[in-house]
């Protein structure tokens, strides 16, 4: 759990430090999924699905879903005013491309579920 924490602590300050836009989102998409998470978890429709252990492994995977962005050139991750077509296609590539790094740099790491989870929210496009 301790390892599991540093990587997505320093995948978060990673793309902090590329984007501090695409970083302060991440702080607040991440505030956002708890809360969803905590009121669902009242929920007598998600009793046994959302388990306190699940529900962290959620909460605590939530920085990673912008982590492809890495992948996103410069000139175009900070681009002011609209993308080309071509550029927007480029940005387009952030999900797969998370699922890929969080695939390449987790899966020795965590267990199935967080994997699991963790690819899903790198192909979730924002």
């Amino acid at each position: 759990m301790k390892i599991q924490h540093s990587v997505i602590a320093s995948f978060a300050n990673m793309i902090e430090a590329r984007d501090g836009v695409t970083g302060l989102h991440i702080k607040r998409t991440s505030a956002y999924v708890e809360i969803i998470v905590k009121e669902l978890q009242k929920s007598p429709d998600y009793k046994g699905i959302l388990t306190d252990e699940y529900a962290s492994k959620i909460i605590d995977a939530a920085p990673l879903h912008d982590i492809g962005k890495i992948s996103i050139p410069d000139d175009i991750l900070r681009k002011q005013g609209k993308l080309t077509d071509e550029e927007l296609d480029v940005i387009k590539t952030h999900p797969s491309m998370g699922a890929e790094i969080i695939e390449e740099t987790l899966t020795e790491v965590e267990g199935n579920e967080y994997l699991c989870i963790a690819r899903d929210y790198g192909t979730l496009s924002s």
